[in-house]
């Protein structure tokens, strides 16, 4: 396989993210290879109206009983720095950071210097420009990249963590051995990682039916299996320390309750104008608000699609969640040897 042009983190995720959007709306065939028309402007509206109704922290977390949303996502970052055992000025890789939320509290709460790689310029103009709102442009900084293609020195960074990108990659090891490339000898890497988990049966009709739907409202060529994921890991020479999918804690409410529209979970106002915001979306009102407004020329085109798009993949992924068939928390933790 030709990763290189595969990747959804080069140019072909334009490829890969329109063909979801394309068998949603125009009920096309899971194989189809008609070629894609979609252009980076659509995945940005997808960035803006998650920012919007998350965060600049675009990853799923595990809750304790009457925690915040923000503070559960600020503890889960803490914790995957702590689990690495990260501290001052280390130079450490942000594989996929996204908007950088995770790069700014970790660099915060380590004092280590961060490089955040990331292929969409977009992201990363929003990402500079909060990084310097928060005065950390001494700590962080961003680098334009395909992660499957690194363009950084071997041997350059201390550790390198990624939190729920590096499932985009159709190939794991491909992605995992750029990651080990890049590490010093005896440097850590950390991952929550999307997968299947040990329950998704491929028999069963309605789990390939959920997995299909996340593939495509998420843009993923092909989700992993946990075994698949910690197979690639180690095929790349890293030695695997710890590998659990944290979602099977039971800390208390459920990783997809804000998404499944839980408002009565809601531990404070903020909290249920979040979930209430993910309902909005996803909402049959919205779309039809999003439509007249783009048919009125006060939406840019393509926003109507862009939230029935999200609001799919939010389905599919609690369906995934209530099911037990799927996590965004594979946490694996491995090192690079020294020899």
């Amino acid at each position: 396989m030709d990763t290189k042009t595969s990747y959804v983190g080069n140019e072909e995720s334009q490829q890969v993210y329109s063909k979801g959007l394309l068998q949603w709306y125009n009920r096309l065939p899971t194989n189809v290879t008609k070629p894609s028309r979609m252009s980076w402007d659509c995945y940005n509206k997808t960035t803006d109206l998650l920012e919007a109704a998350w965060g600049q922290s675009l990853h799923f977390c595990r809750f304790a009983h009457g925690e915040p949303i923000l503070q559960a996502m600020i503890r889960h970052e803490h914790y995957l720095a702590l689990r690495m055992r990260l501290h001052e000025d280390q130079r450490i890789l942000d594989v996929g950071c996204g908007l950088a939320g995770p790069t700014q509290e970790i660099a915060r709460f380590t004092g280590a210097n961060i490089v955040g790689l990331n292929n969409n310029e977009y992201q990363i103009r929003q990402a500079t420009r909060y990084a310097a709102q928060q005065g950390l442009c001494n700590k962080v900084t961003f680098q334009k990249g395909d992660f499957i293609d690194m363009d950084l020195e071997s041997a350059s960074f201390d550790a390198a963590y990624s939190i729920e990108a590096t499932y985009y990659a159709p190939c794991l090891q491909a992605a995992y051995s750029e990651i080990f490339r890049v590490l010093q000898p005896g440097g850590t890497f950390a991952v929550y990682e999307w997968v299947l988990t040990d329950s998704y049966d491929e028999g069963n009709a309605e789990h390939r039916s959920i997995r299909s739907g996340i593939e495509a409202g998420s843009g993923v060529p092909r989700l992993k299996t946990a075994a698949e994921a910690i197979c690639a890991i180690k095929a790349v020479g890293f030695e695997l320390e710890d590998a659990e999918d944290l979602a099977e804690r039971q800390d208390g409410p459920p990783w997809y309750f804000a998404i499944a529209g839980q408002v009565n979970r809601a531990n404070n106002a903020w909290d249920a104008l979040k979930i209430l915001g993910l309902k909005l979306i996803a909402s049959d009102a919205f779309h039809l608000m999003a439509r007249r407004c783009e048919n009125m020329g006060l939406l840019r085109s393509g926003t109507l699609r862009t939230t029935e798009l999200l609001s799919n993949n939010m389905e599919y992924l609690v369906k995934g969640g209530v099911k037990g068939i799927f996590t965004p928390m594979l946490l694996m933790i491995a090192k690079k040897p020294l020899v």
